[in-house]
């Protein structure tokens, strides 16, 4: 982009990494700031940036663009110029013959409307019920035109009358923008408000990623009742001119100084750039002086005449970079704002010597951005500031990091390495077990669920039996949002209803309604008129009809409340964590953290201009896209919450698990332990995998950390081998693949033993691998080459001796034979000696080894996956055995179950199971596992207490010994058999009661709701006779 100069003094800091000598304001000689490692830039006395250099070698700067580079901050308002005529014919609606000259009819279409925003005439669209589409749409074909343009700039006007329903996208200038490869952006939008308003404006600024065919621009009335008009529609090509900051730079000691005071626009600048041993710190702080709430954009950028080097959208996605290309990876969030994808970006050199990256740390949520573009490597903040935030009044303040990239050959997954080097606090990983995710279903109701490999278990319904058997008890909360339950509602509400229904109950008997319904007049997001945000649902997880109102609210703790309306988070603590916990204990058993579900919420882009919101924010405010002023993004309001759940569960030792981590959550995975998303890879029955960018993100962002998904969809379209699609798929990347349901609420596949007896085959073949894939720890590198090239590879470990190399052939047509080359660089001590191994059949696999390491040949299925076991240095293999027990609870005298799985399976073989009696004494018990290494032993526990038991397999030459973890369950007393009296049936009070005599442990009320069992209790296991 083009900066004007504006006249301004400017002063810079930077901190050098070794002493030199200060000459004062005199000295002409460049500054320079470097890293221990190699990198270093050079600034001139203005603040320009004069060199760049990785090594000693410097790195091209365009010679004919010294305006470049540094500091550019200003007002977002009318920043973006127009750079062509409007690209719509007739954009004004003024000529006519039966339509608009242009313009099409969009279903039920249009009229001509007599009430114009500039001209003669308007583009009116009517329904009178929401079931109707309307409104009209015009075709913009590019062929040759304007080759280079990568910003639009779309614009226009509407005016409603008694529109329902809530703001959103069907009621907007819509735009859908076909590449010139076929490609397609899908559903840009400008949207208005509903209800009733005058000429309103609305804006979308669309970045294109590629050259473009055609638009399809939609003035677009549906799903709406009432009245539209639209006028002045413009799409124009547009680039955003925000002034560079100019200034004099001053040494001082190992520092320099910089105060920019830019005084036409009343903006002053701060920055400090620190000589890290691999990285430059660089801390910027943007001040506003006028005292008035400001919008600003803040960039800083690199110059640097990069064509036909390397631009890393992620692990697996390179882009050679082309002159007057544009390159970034960023997600929408919202008409005008676009936040980064990952915390870095990665430049490379196209011979793998030299390679820059620009990284912000997690810790710090911001709308920031990285781009390559014009001879500019940048990245840019966009933020409000205001004299409401107490912490920082009329500031902002923001940190980023410049590296060079230590393995430039492995272009951005030597920039992601260094990443985690550098930051190894966000990724550290705290489950000590891994295993697959069971939404709320008891995981005891699943016959042998050891099969299945279950770890983390969604709802706190069955705490002590997941406590005996080892698994992860999480409670559940989903806070970011209230649920207003409509009960019986016959229809659809209106807005007026629900809120006359939230009114209603700020004064209920019902604890749970009355606090939450207080919470959101507390917490509640507004608009810009000042009325709540909400949205009428209809859900099958909610009682009743369905119907409900779904609220966002801000969660964060700070939020001003009094002693009778608490603020969201107040109640989310006192009504569900602070209880569930207490639960658990009180039960003798232990819940092992948090589950955050929906995390990126329902409302990501919400705007919250409720100003008392703004007082005690820790990150910068954003700005509203239509009119400016300051508001709070609902998406960073999760924030605060998160970080003190996060906080308070490490420091009792437990986890925070949390559901939708997906493209929007960089700022916060280094808060969560295990993360999760609800999937449907099956809709109507079409296999639509995620893509490789999307698991590239998860296994990026969470590095080591699990990675679990959650299949929803119709499973009469799953069948066992798509089944087996789906797991290959996740193995690749070591993510954990489990079910759930079609919508997310009803006939869960869990509870249904016809669809879990079918897979039971797959889940115990393929969930060992992907537990041996993560616990080894995936890494980034894979010193490693496959061709050909378009087949997939992933490294995992070294761990124990042992490194495992996972090829995945994403095309789903063809057998592809192919050569994995493995340097010795990814094989510590190789001269002890190799052993290669495909993990699913255990079977050695011939290699050659030379100088340039180890290649083997191999052939892999459409869809399908391979890996491989590298084991360095003589001697047998590692194996795992699992074990769990049955039941919690028995009485004395009734059976056992203990069962588990040895991996990789060893064949026929005998399993010791001790069992540790409550007197300290054992029983230990052989008994023999199958071909596939499960085993089952029953036994009758002769004393009360709390027992344990362990299962041990003595090894062989290929597979080294393994013990499993010790699970727990209690013997009660048994009671003389005069005394049980199952049922006494008791007539009194003109009633039948029935009175049951339980000498089993009874289970604690949950605050999860569960299912009823289900009714194919004939398949669970039958008890064994002692």
């Amino acid at each position: 982009m083009k900066f004007a100069r504006l006249p301004c003094l400017t002063a810079i800091i930077i901190l050098l990494s070794q002493p030199f000598q200060s000459t004062g304001l005199a000295d002409m000689e460049p500054l320079t700031v470097f890293t221990g490692d190699g990198l270093s830039i050079s600034f001139a006395k203005d603040g320009a940036i004069e060199s760049i250099a990785i090594d000693g070698v410097d790195l091209p700067v365009p010679s004919d663009r010294p305006e470049l580079g540094g500091f550019s901050m200003g007002e977002v308002r009318g920043s973006y110029i127009d750079l062509s005529p409007n690209l719509l014919l007739n954009g004004g609606f003024e000529t006519w013959d039966g339509l608009a000259d242009g313009w099409n009819a969009y279903f039920s279409g249009y009229s001509r409307g007599a009430e114009p925003h500039g001209g003669s005439s308007s583009l009116k669209a009517s329904a009178t019920d929401a079931s109707i589409a309307a409104g009209g749409y015009q075709v913009v074909r590019f062929g040759e035109l304007q080759p280079g343009c990568r910003t639009l700039k779309v614009s226009g006007w509407s005016r409603a009358e008694a529109v329902s329903g809530m703001a959103d996208d069907d009621y907007s200038i819509y735009v859908d923008v076909t590449y010139a490869d076929g490609s397609h952006l899908w559903g840009q939008t400008a949207r208005f408000d509903v209800g009733t308003h005058g000429w309103q404006y609305a804006q979308k600024i669309i970045e294109l990623e590629k050259p473009v065919a055609e638009l399809y621009v939609y003035c677009l009335f549906r799903h709406h009742a009432g009245t539209a008009w639209f006028d002045d529609i413009c799409i124009v090509e547009t680039s955003q001119a925000i002034p560079r900051v100019e200034g004099r730079v001053a040494r001082q000691d190992r520092e320099i100084v910089e105060t920019a005071a830019m005084q036409g626009s009343k903006i002053g600048l701060e920055a400090r750039f620190r000589g890290m041993d691999r990285a430059i710190k660089v801390d910027v702080n943007a001040t506003d002086m006028s005292g008035l709430d400001r919008a600003l954009s803040l960039s800083f950028s690199l110059p640097l005449d990069l064509t036909g080097w390397i631009w890393g959208n992620d692990i697996s996605s390179l882009e050679r970079i082309s002159e007057g290309g544009l390159y970034r990876n960023s997600q929408p969030l919202g008409e005008e704002r676009w936040i980064a994808t990952y915390p870095l970006a990665s430049i490379s050199s196209p011979d793998g010597r030299l390679g820059l990256t620009i990284a912000v740390p997690m810790d710090q949520p911001r709308i920031v951005e990285f781009q390559y573009g014009r001879g500019e490597f940048s990245i840019k903040y966009d933020f409000a500031t205001s004299g409401l935030t107490r912490n920082f009044p009329n500031r902002a303040a923001f940190t980023f990091y410049i590296y060079k990239n230590d393995l430039p050959d492995w272009a951005f997954r030597g920039s992601l390495k260094k990443y985690y080097e550098l930051f190894p606090q966000f990724f550290v990983k705290r489950a000590a077990k891994e295993g697959i995710w069971m939404p709320f279903t008891p995981i005891s109701r699943v016959r042998n669920p050891e099969d299945f490999g279950f770890m983390f278990h969604e709802g706190d319904s069955d705490v002590l039996y997941d406590n005996a058997q080892g698994y992860y008890a999480f409670v559940y909360i989903e806070p970011w949002d209230y649920w207003l339950d409509m009960g019986s509602f016959p229809r659809e509400p209106t807005p007026e209803e629900a809120l006359s229904a939230l009114m209603g109950d700020v004064d209920s008997a019902d604890a749970w309604r009355r606090e939450n319904a207080r919470s959101v007049i507390v917490s509640g997001l507004h608009d810009r008129e000042g009325r709540l945000r909400f949205r009428i649902v209809n859900a099958p997880w909610i009682s009743g009809s369905g119907w409900s109102a779904l609220f966002p609210t801000n969660t964060d703790p700070s939020l001003p409340e009094n002693e009778t309306f608490h603020n969201k988070a107040h109640v989310t603590w006192s009504l569900q964590l602070d209880p569930a916990f207490q639960r658990a204990e009180s039960s003798g058993g232990s819940l092992d953290g948090v589950y955050l579900d929906s995390f990126q919420g329902y409302f990501p882009d919400a705007e919250n201009f409720r100003r008392e919101h703004f007082a005690n924010v820790t990150f910068p405010l954003q700005w509203d896209q239509q009119t400016y002023e300051p508001v709070l993004l609902d998406l960073f309001t999760h924030y605060p919450l998160t970080e003190e759940i996060s906080a308070r569960m490490h420091a009792q030792g437990k986890l925070v698990m949390a559901n939708s981590i997906d493209r929007l959550s960089a700022f916060f995975v280094h808060l969560v332990d295990i993360a999760g998303i609800e999937v449907n890879w099956f809709p109507e029955g079409r296999y639509a995998p995620d893509s490789d960018q999307i698991f590239n993100f998860r296994r990026s962002i969470m590095y080591q950390k699990p990675y679990l998904l959650l299949m929803n969809t119709d499973f009469d379209y799953m069948t066992y081998d798509s089944v087996e699609a789906y797991f290959k798929r996740c193995a690749h990347y070591a993510v954990f693949p489990s079910m759930f349901s079609a919508d997310a609420s009803t006939h869960p596949y869990w509870e249904n033993s016809a669809l879990y007896e079918r897979d039971r085959p797959l889940f115990r073949k393929y969930i060992p691998i992907i537990k041996a894939l993560s616990k080894a720890g995936w890494e980034p590198v894979t010193h490693a080459r496959v061709e050909p090239s378009d087949l997939g590879l992933e490294r995992y470990g070294p761990s124990d001796g042992t490194t495992y190399f996972s090829v995945h052939n994403p095309s789903l047509v063809g057998t592809k034979n192919f050569s994995l080359s493995i340097c010795p660089s990814a094989l510590p001590n190789l001269e002890e000696g190799v052993r290669i191994l495909e993990m699913v059949g255990m079977e050695e696999v011939a290699f050659t080894a030379g100088p340039d390491g180890l290649r083997l040949e191999d052939e892999i299925a459409p869809g399908g996956t391979k890996g491989y076991m590298v084991r360095i240095g003589p001697g047998p293999l590692p194996s795992q055995i699992t074990a769990q027990a049955s039941r919690e609870t028995v009485n004395e005298g009734e059976p056992i179950t203990i069962s588990g799985l040895i991996s990789p399976p060893p064949g026929v073989s005998t399993v010791v199971v001790t069992y540790a009696r409550p007197d300290g004494t054992e029983v230990l018990r052989r008994t023999n596992c199958t071909e596939s290494g499960a085993f089952i032993d029953t036994y009758c526990p002769d004393m009360a207490g709390l027992w344990h038991a362990t299962a041990e397999w003595e090894g062989n030459d290929a597979l080294l010994p393994s013990k499993s973890d010790a699970v727990q369950f209690a013997v009660e007393a048994a009671f003389p058999t005069a005394m049980v009296a199952p049922v006494i049936a008791v007539a009194a009070a003109g009633g039948l009661f029935y009175l049951k005599r339980r000498f089993r442990r009874s289970r604690t009320s949950r605050t999860v709701q569960t299912p009823p069992p289900p009714s194919d209790q004939g398949t669970r296991r039958p008890e064994a006779r002692c």
